[in-house]
């Protein structure tokens, strides 16, 4: 091992390498987020194991390229090296749902053939999310983004992490509402009209979703671990509306942050 030179030894900038994170540590943390990333991702799109390896057939032009379990033990973080097989297959299909969303089906259908063999209805694409890099927002995840995501060198801060028992869960869940209630109330408008604002400020159109939240924010139900990986980041819009604040100000990281303050000041 090199001996620190005297400039180590002085301090400042030099430094830096006493406080950098171990590569072990940094793969756990890339393991954990690239879990929180295909939660959030499959969760807002709609798609189940079942759909995401019909699109993955298709995208990658190969049959049975997915493995179901393997997916499952991703999505709950329980394997330290994701294989390049899985990462190419999320790229593969990221990039077919961004360009069937912005290049349209005669695009896709060139590149990889029509979709409807493959079992794949329309409204799947037409629905799901397809992720971008935080500094390039008009452009889907490249293949080395999503290598980096599984060893913890990039994090996508519209995401967030949540690895939650599910009493710390609804411990959130519920300060989620309190936070909500006390924003409807600051619009001085009375208790359902603060509750229509809350819900306008919502992005997301799914009635579901919407019906949960207002049972949320009355108290009637919690949102469960997963729940709450698919909502932050839309109700952390509506946060920034109700606060006038821009709508990329408060992302769910920075949300569930603040809510974990919250809960660490109680």
């Amino acid at each position: 091992m090199t001996k620190p030179s005297s400039s180590d030894q002085a301090g400042g900038k030099a430094n830096d390498y006493r406080n950098r994170l171990l590569v072990t540590r940094r793969h756990t943390k890339g393991k954990e987020h690239l879990a929180s990333v295909l939660n959030w991702w499959l969760g807002r799109s709609g798609l189940s194991i079942r759909r995401l390896s019909a699109l993955a057939d298709w995208a990658c032009g190969e049959d049975g390229i997915l493995i179901h379990s393997q997916v499952s033990h991703l999505r709950n973080g329980n394997i330290k090296k994701p294989g390049l097989t899985n990462l190419d297959s999320f790229y593969e299909i990221n990039v077919a749902i961004y360009r069937w969303q912005v290049e349209g089906a005669s695009e896709c259908h060139r590149l990889y053939g029509p979709h409807k063999p493959f079992g794949i209805d329309d409204a799947w694409l037409d629905d799901s999310t397809w992720l971008h890099h935080p500094e390039r927002h008009k452009e889907p995840l490249r293949f080395g983004d999503w290598a980096e995501l599984a060893v913890g060198l990039l994090q996508l801060p519209y995401v967030g992490d949540l690895n939650l028992s599910p009493s710390e869960a609804r411990d959130l869940s519920e300060r989620l509402a309190t936070m909500l209630d006390d924003l409807a109330c600051a619009t001085g408008l009375g208790i359902r009209s603060g509750l229509d604002a809350v819900l306008a400020a919502y992005p997301a159109k799914d009635p579901g979703r919407r019906k949960k939240l207002r049972a949320v924010i009355t108290g009637q139900a919690n949102y469960e671990v997963d729940e709450l990986g698919i909502e932050l980041a839309d109700i952390a819009i509506a946060v920034a509306a109700l606060r006038r604040k821009p709508p990329k100000s408060i992302t769910a990281s920075s949300l569930h942050a603040e809510l974990m303050a919250t809960r660490r000041r109680s």
